[in-house]
């Protein structure tokens, strides 16, 4: 992995951007509408949780050149997100930016409920609302995000971006929670799939903008979902690390605007994941490519390498016409 370090100086770039942020009224999300805010952005976050989100929002009232508007909204409801968004969009006539920062812990025993039987298990569905928030919500996010990024009425030849937050369980095992484990996992899927797609891919022109797709994982971070952790890793004694959520949100702006990667400066990522860790960020992508002949095997590497030179030349994977 290597350093990824964001351009503090240049956050004041973000003055007059327009931001959309889902599940933003605590936490991480929070920190970062706090600090788009103080830097002249105008942020719509979004979030089930009413008493937090306006509370934050009279917080940032006047405070800031920006501005920071909450509006109701669930993710696991595709006409609320679109809410969201459209409320950004009336109000300003173009957006600039999408964070989706929603989480949640898995919620009960789905898959280790010791009180389930043969005869129980098919009235009892469990709940799965750690995977409608944590995935699901992101790909409705994301199908909306791009298509107000993209909108050809505003035309302002910028390159846009959408940032989703995952975890450091998508990158190493969590116990007791395979749910919020499977989502988190998820959603670097999703950008693996879409980094790809023609309006992710750096070449496009200025008429069909850009948009840069990332993904952060951070680690255990200070937030409410992690009130019964975090005291326990501040009292490790330097054994085990902790974050702030203002240092993730850093990284979060830092993917906005660009930063200092593998000794070069001012880089703006596309297609990436970064590991962020005690307030350090690591890009994973780059590495898990470089090494992939090491972890998967030569062999195994050579016939994948083969299959996706065919799966090119007849034109990718899906049928004709689709």
């Amino acid at each position: 992995m290597s350093r990824f370090v964001p351009s503090t100086h240049h956050f004041a770039s973000l003055s007059g951007h327009v931001v959309v942020a889902a599940g933003a009224a605590t936490g991480i999300g929070a920190s970062t509408v706090r600090l788009l805010v103080s830097q002249g952005a105008h942020v719509y976050f979004g979030d089930i949780n009413i008493e937090a989100g306006e509370a934050l929002e009279k917080e940032l009232a006047g405070n800031f050149e920006g501005s920071g508007t909450f509006v109701k909204s669930d993710v696991r409801d595709y006409s609320e997100i679109y809410a969201l968004f459209r409320f950004a969009y009336d109000a300003h006539g173009h957006i600039d930016h999408a964070i989706y920062s929603a989480g949640l812990l898995e919620q009960g025993r789905y898959l280790t409920d010791a009180s389930l039987t043969v005869n129980t298990i098919g009235e009892n569905p469990g709940d799965t609302s750690a995977l409608d928030v944590n995935l699901i919500g992101a790909a409705k996010f994301t199908r909306i995000a791009v298509v107000f990024l993209q909108d050809k009425h505003q035309d302002r030849g910028e390159n846009k971006t959408v940032t989703l937050l995952s975890s450091i369980g998508a990158l190493r095992d969590s116990p007791g929670v395979p749910l919020y484990q499977t989502g988190k996992v998820g959603v670097l899927g999703l950008l693996r799939g879409v980094r790809h797609l023609p309006w992710a891919i750096p070449s496009a022109s200025s008429s069909t903008p850009k948009i840069r797709t990332n993904v952060i994982c951070p680690g255990v971070t200070d937030t409410p979902m992690t009130a019964h952790l975090v005291p326990l890793f501040k009292a490790s004694n330097g054994k085990a690390h902790w974050q702030s959520p203002e240092s993730v949100a850093d990284v979060i702006a830092g993917v906005l605007v660009g930063g200092s990667h593998e000794g070069k400066e001012q880089v703006l990522l596309a297609g990436k994941s970064l590991y962020v860790e005690g307030g350090k960020a690591f890009e994973v992508e780059d590495g898990l490519q470089r090494e992939r002949k090491l972890w998967l095997g030569e062999e195994p590497e050579k016939l994948l390498m083969e299959n996706k030179s065919f799966i090119r030349s007849i034109g990718g994977i899906r049928k004709k016409g689709e």
